[in-house]
């Protein structure tokens, strides 16, 4: 139905992202099948820099409201990994020079992901989420620049992140092709994790 009707959802974008954090708080796994799916129906429709900024804004929103209770928690990790692979999926579909623009915008909600004490799942989404945006930079000083406040630690460890999946340097094809096969594969992971039991 979305993808048939996706020129009704134009200019409803952050409605629809916005419900879609929301009913994942149901914790049933055909609903979080679902949202997946319409998600990625959404990022292939919607312009990247509108739906970059949007996701962006509605995960900056759900993280302001209170911390939710202990029955709720794996549904809230759930829904901040959701919006983070969101991030990464249009990083992707973004021009170098463009994201050059954006990402300075992301610098505190993925630093603030990187670091989280509460979840490995959260920190593996901004870790994909960066990676995403050094396949389209290959440039990690410059990454890194953009990326003020990454420890040391942290920074080693992306680089690694970075040769292991061949994007770091000038552009090759192959390597791009191989390094996207491989992030993808961990993006699915994290589409996957199971969803709790309510």
């Amino acid at each position: 139905m979305v993808f048939n009707q996706s020129s009704l959802l134009t200019g409803h974008e952050s409605l629809v992202f916005s419900f879609l954090l929301e009913v994942r708080y149901a914790k049933k796994l055909n609903v979080f099948e679902a949202t997946n799916a319409i998600r990625d129906i959404l990022i292939e429709k919607c312009d990247p820099i509108l739906g970059l900024s949007t996701i962006h804004r509605n995960l900056e929103d759900f993280l302001k409201r209170p911390a939710a209770e202990e029955s709720l928690v794996d549904a809230r990790t759930s829904s901040y990994c959701f919006s983070l692979v969101a991030l990464a999926k249009f990083i992707l579909l973004l021009p170098a020079e463009v994201l050059e623009d954006e990402l300075p915008r992301l610098k505190g909600t993925l630093i603030t992901a990187l670091s989280d004490s509460t979840s490995a799942s959260i920190r593996e989404a901004a870790y994909v989420t960066i990676i995403a945006a050094q396949i389209k930079l290959r440039d990690e000083r410059q990454l890194f620049t953009i990326l003020s406040g990454l420890s040391e630690t942290q920074k080693h460890l992306l680089t690694y992140e970075f040769e292991k999946i061949k994007a770091r340097g000038p552009q090759q094809n192959e390597a791009e092709a191989a390094g996207l096969q491989k992030l993808g594969g961990r993006i699915r992971h994290l589409d996957a994790l199971p969803a709790p039991h309510a």
